[in-house]
């Protein structure tokens, strides 16, 4: 309820935006409720699943780069601060990390068919067009 939350954001001394909603404000209490160490690659998954749902993002870490990349779902992406927080709270100093969120229709609008060939449905939902 409207009640349960202003007293979480009160307990976590959150401040919200004037513009979100309640779900948005709930997802800003669970990825507070979620962040308990040791932070493992685990762990943050299972933050990220609670947070975003099962399917609802890509974790990848490249080890030799220190750069950790999450890409979130399109229904996720009013979580986008929030899981930048989280990642920037959670993870250690020497790891970067990348978010961005899945691409959109607007992405691959200009291109044609063809174009589009040489892409997997996969490439062509999670990895930068050019």
């Amino acid at each position: 309820t409207i009640n349960g939350v202003k007293r979480w954001a009160k307990i976590y001394d959150i401040v919200p935006k004037g513009t979100d909603t309640l779900d948005e404000r709930r997802f800003v209490i669970l990825t507070k409720m979620n962040e308990q160490p040791p932070y493992t690659m685990e762990a943050l998954n299972a933050a990220l699943t609670t947070l975003c749902g099962e399917g609802g993002y890509t974790l990848y870490m490249n080890n030799d780069a220190y750069l950790l990349t999450v890409k979130l779902a399109l229904g996720n992406e009013n979580n986008f601060t929030a899981v930048v927080n989280l990642l920037d709270r959670i993870l250690p100093a020497n790891i970067a990390h990348h978010v961005s969120i899945y691409n959109t229709y607007a992405v691959v609008e200009g291109l044609t068919h063809e174009q589009l060939s040489k892409y997997t449905h996969g490439q062509i939902r999670e990895d930068i067009l050019v």
